[in-house]
């Protein structure tokens, strides 16, 4: 209808997967305040604050809560086995409380280099893609999208990294978005 009318038209949603699939922009709002617009790739790749990036996901953004340390002249974020190193990031002051966010898909198996390593606490097979909920040493668990073809089972050890671009930082207390540099 949108494309045959070429009219505006302004759509309320609380589903995030629909928004996602029939909007242009979208405008994200809680408590009555408006917190990002954007179109739906910039706010699902770019969330303004943690509101923002765990509303739009399935399975949500994974959020861990941490601690910057300088760490051989670079910020490191360290939490339960998890340690992720971010370079040439000088606005990471060590001592910093933050919350890392990172997407299930942004998250790889490996073998060796990984930033964490955890105990797989269950495995949810859902054809094209299999979910692993692992016990990574802090609260809860990280939701790992893998695909179907993987051998993991409940109770195996895994190590695993991020994909840079999946990777998000939050201020621990306002909840904003800390800009990385690349």
């Amino acid at each position: 209808m949108h494309t045959s009318l070429k009219s505006t038209f302004i759509y309320v949603t609380h589903d995030q997967a629909e928004a996602m699939t029939m909007a242009d922009r979208i405008a994200v709002m809680n408590q009555g305040r408006i917190q990002q617009v954007g179109s739906p790739l910039d706010i699902y790749r770019n969330p303004v604050n943690i509101f923002v990036a765990g509303f739009f996901g399935v399975p949500a953004m994974n959020f861990i809560e941490g601690a910057i340390e300088a760490e051989n002249g670079s910020a490191t974020f360290r939490a339960g086995e998890v340690h992720q190193a971010f370079n040439g990031n000088a606005q990471l002051r060590a001592g910093s409380d933050v919350t890392l966010g990172v997407r299930p898909e942004s998250i790889e198996l490996v073998s060796e280099g990984g930033v964490g390593a955890g105990t797989v606490d269950l495995t949810e097979p859902l054809g094209d893609e299999t979910l692993l909920f692992v016990d990574y040493g802090g609260d809860g668990n990280l939701v790992v999208k893998t695909d179907p073809y993987n051998d993991v089972r409940p109770g195996d050890r895994v190590s695993f990294r991020f994909k840079d671009e999946g990777v998000r930082l939050f201020d621990k207390s306002s909840g904003d978005s800390i800009q990385l540099q690349a």
